[in-house]
């Protein structure tokens, strides 16, 4: 349904641009919701804390050992009420195993792997919880974002010795992955602004356990205030974190991460700009490590027999795996020693497969009760296929024309921790191109993040629009001037359908955190349901062109809801464009009822 205009501007979002968000909030935190792990990072807006980055280091195992991402586990109750996240989790998942009590328990882990298997992830996606149990995928989310904003404010609090700070006076960051659509990241802020009370009703029909989310006060960010919560894409985090000086040669952050091989080509344009130039998402199943570690168990042991002690200590088998997990990053073609809890050597003591009498030359084998000992050939093997893979869609990527000269090439994610994957990278790609691994490279993203965000918030600066992004509309139509062929009569009256009405032109000066509105009113009397496809176009004079001219592309739409039809065709609409740091964001606003819509518009920085 097209719109007739009303050409009145508003611009909106100043008071932020003169306020800063040092002055409004106390804190940055940056959360990343990794495929395997996930943590957060934050910084405090005082003087002597404001250049520093905290990663939240409080994550605790089984073991009593801290580490500084905790695994993506989530246990909910049958109800779908948070029950636990991370490695405690894991422990009451197993502990639920034990007792048979598990039948009703939602548990989920590396979920996000079937995310990213989505081109699109919106509220129609759903998971499925350990116990097949179907649930939509934004309940999920919602509940893991609303358990580290729980931690992030605790966290915070500490530091800064008050205990009436909220999630309000903290300015939110989290990172999508680089694959992900504006629709997707869409799904991520509403996911966000309602993570505060979440109401579950089931929905016998479909037999889908379907979340109703109701905001009954403040989540993270919310409509009425974006400027709260920024997104930022993986790729873009990573390259802030690598990257120190300006782009000289084209950058690849090659992100090997749980969810797969994402690979973003960056490089700077004359104008000192630096934009993404190409991508590749590959969803290699990087688990294939694991998968082939198990094998190896089952193999060595006998299939039967772990499977049953998988069932009796869920756990301890997790602990082996992250052991395991720990000993491949740090693999240099030597013998590998694998701990093992107690639990395992009794469990097995007394049985030794055929495939351990084929060992028996010392590829695998048991070393003091309490070492799973493989051999430089046997860890090889196990990381071969991954590592292989990664080269080899690398190598079809770095093979275009463009990058004869060569790149900078930078490894970020968990999976690049690996030494043998950094050593294999570097004899592979390191002759023509440059290739890098900073410490700690499954922490890049995040501290990125936070970098991201400190750059944009410390800037507050103008900058230059790089395209004409606008809504489509519907004049009254004048013969003569508009070709025949888009007359079509609403209400009885002539219109002229497909008009691109221009929000914001291009070279127009912009502020970070503006927001530019337009009031419009419904095309019919009687609609109820008002949709608006927003459109770019890199044309300076779009006084007089329409939506369907080939060089206006569509970049996504809104549709609002006005139920409160009595003033007929007379209602205001208010649309508006937020330019944020990395993103666009439409809304749409029924003065008469209240009711707001928003989206993510799919155009990436800089606009």
């Amino acid at each position: 349904v097209h719109q007739s205009v009303t050409l009145i501007f508003f611009l909106l979002g100043i008071k932020e641009y003169f306020l800063g968000t040092k002055n409004q909030y106390v804190a940055t935190v940056a959360i990343d919701l990794g495929t395997v792990s996930s943590g957060f990072a934050y910084t405090l807006h005082t003087n002597q804390s404001q250049d520093a980055i905290f990663v939240n280091s409080d994550w605790v195992n089984e073991f009593g050992h801290r580490t500084s991402k905790t695994p993506t586990c989530l246990l909910l109750k049958p109800d779908l009420s948070f029950y636990a996240f991370g490695y405690k989790a894991l422990e009451w998942n197993a502990y639920f195993q034990s007792t048979h009590e598990t039948q009703d328990m939602l548990f989920f882990e590396v979920f996000k792997r079937d995310l990213h298997s989505d081109k699109i992830v919106d509220f129609d996606c759903t998971l499925k919880a350990a116990n097949g149990k179907s649930i939509r995928a934004i309940t999920v989310i919602a509940q893991c974002i609303k358990f580290f904003k729980d931690e992030a404010v605790a966290c915070v609090r500490r530091e800064v010795g008050e205990d009436e700070i909220d999630d309000e006076k903290i300015y939110w960051v989290f990172t999508v992955p680089q694959s992900w659509t504006g629709r997707s990241k869409q799904f991520m802020r509403e996911a966000a602004y309602e993570v505060t009370h979440i109401i579950a009703r089931q929905d016998s029909y479909a037999n889908i356990s379907i979340c109703r989310l109701t905001t009954l006060c403040a989540g993270i960010g919310s409509r009425g205030n974006l400027g709260q919560l920024m997104i930022v894409s993986e790729a873009e985090a990573a390259l802030e974190f690598c990257v120190k000086t300006e782009l000289s040669t084209p950058v690849l952050i090659a992100d090997i991460g749980g969810g797969g091989l994402e690979m973003t080509l960056f490089e700077q344009h004359n104008e000192g700009k630096v934009v993404k130039t190409d991508k590749v998402t590959r969803p290699a199943n990087t688990a294939v490590h694991e998968e082939m570690f198990l094998e190896l168990l089952e193999r060595t042991f006998g299939e039967q027999k772990v499977q049953d002690y998988q069932k009796l200590y869920p756990s301890d088998l997790h602990q082996i795996f992250q052991n395991f997990e720990a000993k491949k990053r740090t693999f240099r073609f030597k013998e590998t020693k694998i701990q093992l809890p107690g639990s395992f050597v009794s469990f097995v003591n007394d049985f030794v497969s055929p495939s351990m009498k084929h060992y028996s030359k010392g590829e695998v084998r048991i070393v003091d009760d309490q070492y799973l000992c493989l051999c430089a050939e046997c860890m090889k093997t196990l990381l071969k296929s991954v590592t292989e893979d990664a080269i080899t869609e690398m190598k079809a990527f770095l093979g275009k024309p463009q990058l004869s000269e060569g790149v900078r090439i930078f490894l970020v994610g968990g999976h690049a921790e690996s030494l043998h994957l950094q050593e294999e990278f570097k004899r592979e790609f390191s002759g023509r191109h440059d290739v890098t691994t900073y410490r700690d490279a499954s922490l890049a993203i995040v501290k990125g993040t936070m970098m991201v965000a400190k750059a944009m918030n410390s800037k507050r600066e103008s900058g230059i629009i790089g395209a004409c992004y606008g809504v489509d509309c519907s004049r009254n139509f004048v013969r003569g001037l508009h070709p025949p062929e888009k007359k079509f009569f609403a209400d009885g009256k002539a219109k002229c359908r497909d008009l691109f009405h221009c929000i914001v032109k291009k070279n127009d000066t912009i502020r970070h955190g503006e927001k530019i509105s337009v009031r419009y009113r419904p095309l019919y009397a009687n609609e109820t349901e008002i949709k608006y496809t927003f459109y770019a176009s890199q044309r300076s004079d779009v006084d007089f062109i329409f939506v369907t001219d080939q060089d206006v592309k569509e970049i996504g739409s809104i549709v609002i809801h006005s139920p409160d039809t009595r003033n007929g065709s007379e209602r205001d609409i208010i649309v508006s464009i937020y330019f944020g740091g990395t993103d666009l964001i439409a809304s749409a606003w029924d003065v008469t009822s209240g009711k707001r819509a928003q989206t993510t518009l799919e155009v990436s920085p800089p606009f």
